[in-house]
């Protein structure tokens, strides 16, 4: 499989890094995404629509709204982003100001 052997040979070309770095450095989630084989979906333009999304994947999946269910879980809607990013994209510091309760 293509990904094993990305894996097991990306050290052999120095411009390319281990796979946890790449998708930190490029902000991917997939292989298929890395590949160019799926599109991203465009992120919510507002934090009261990326609220919702959060609101209704909690709702959908039956899991806690808490940080930690957002951290394991954000990727299963192709609108919201990781933590990291979800922060500079709405200008948030705080769980609190991402939930509406601050």
């Amino acid at each position: 499989n293509k990904f094993k052997s990305f894996c097991h040979n990306y050290h052999k070309d120095p411009r390319l890094r281990s796979w946890i770095t790449t998708k930190k450095l490029y902000n991917i989630r997939t292989w298929n995404e890395f590949l160019g084989l799926q599109e991203r979906a465009d992120p919510y333009p507002t934090l009261e629509e990326a609220r919702k999304g959060w609101f209704n994947l909690v709702e959908t999946l039956e899991i806690p709204n808490k940080f930690k269910s957002f951290c394991h879980n954000y990727h299963k809607d192709p609108r919201l982003r990781s933590w990291i990013t979800t922060k500079k994209l709405y200008n948030i510091r705080t769980w609190k100001q991402f939930l509406g309760d601050e």
